[in-house]
């Protein structure tokens, strides 16, 4: 496995003879120790050669993740794989937003940081008049935060400025409702 961007690790691993295996799980930890089910992948029993697998995890939480897959076989039997760990280039800090439509009131974006803090923000209409205003904090690793914007803002264009602690350039997003 390996980290692909600051948003997703790549998991690769080959079968042979999966004609005993029922599925596989993908497991993930941040300590090593305590892993969870991530995802799951089940067989066709009839394939009797070598089989390659892919997982894109984009949901990781740390800077160091560890996974393992763990094999349940036909009886119900089951053993792992070694666990091997990623380090990701989560930057500093970043910030992104997936989608600039205000749905339900809402704006959600994806913030990486390496350590918590807080941030705050402010909308503004295309004039440049201030609307809303409000801070948040985060917490280190990887997030998704929603804001919540006022409901009597009519249909049009905003702009959503966000000011980072230690940061002297805001991020600014235009976005719709």
């Amino acid at each position: 496995g390996y980290n692909i961007n600051s948003k997703t690790n790549k998991l690769l691993f080959k079968v042979y003879n999966p004609s005993f295996i029922k599925q596989y799980e993908v497991q993930k930890s941040t300590n090593g120790t305590e892993f969870a089910s991530i995802s799951t992948i089940s067989l066709n029993t009839n394939n009797q050669h070598q089989t390659d697998f892919e997982f894109l995890d984009k949901a990781f939480v740390s800077n160091t993740n560890f996974y393992r897959i763990k094999v349940v076989n036909i009886d119900g039997s089951s053993e792992f794989s070694n666990s091997i760990k990623i380090a990701s280039k989560i930057k500093d800090f970043d910030i992104t937003i997936p989608t600039n439509v205000i749905s339900n009131n809402q704006i959600t974006f994806f913030v990486e940081s390496v350590c918590k803090g807080k941030f705050s923000y402010i909308i503004v209409d295309e004039s440049g008049r201030l609307l809303q205003t409000n801070h948040v904090k985060f917490q280190n690793g990887a997030q998704n935060i929603t804001i919540n914007i006022n409901a009597n803002l009519p249909k049009g264009g905003y702009f959503l400025k966000l000011f980072v602690e230690n940061n002297e350039t805001p991020y600014v997003f235009k976005m719709i409702k």
